[in-house]
């Protein structure tokens, strides 16, 4: 899945539509790969016409779960709750010694 590389940190509020763009050019930059289809809601962030000539632009499909029906798009709601799972399961040790002590002490 081609999200699975690009996500880090959870975002304190929802993004602009032109980050978005930004960081979905980055990743495809980095990644030197474009998605075939994208998999969003109809958030302002998606539904304007800015992001869709973009995706005409990238040759990439926007394809957007239905409006107020909960499971739309459920393999992308499954996946983020994988991850938050995954995510909360995780045991950090510090590599250095000193630190590592530090933690435990």
């Amino acid at each position: 899945m081609f999200s699975t590389v690009e996500l880090k940190n959870p975002l304190e509020s929802p993004p602009s539509s032109l980050q978005v763009r930004h960081f979905l050019g980055q990743s495809i930059a980095r990644t030197g790969r474009s998605p075939k289809y994208i998999i969003c809601d109809k958030g302002p962030q998606f539904w304007n016409d800015a992001f869709k000539e973009w995706c005409r632009h990238k040759r990439i499909s926007p394809r957007f779960g239905a409006v107020g029906q909960h499971g739309s798009i459920a393999v992308v709601e499954r996946f983020i709750l994988t991850l938050k799972d995954g995510y909360t399961r995780l045991t950090l040790i510090p590599p250095r010694k000193d630190v590592f002590r530090k933690e435990l002490g």
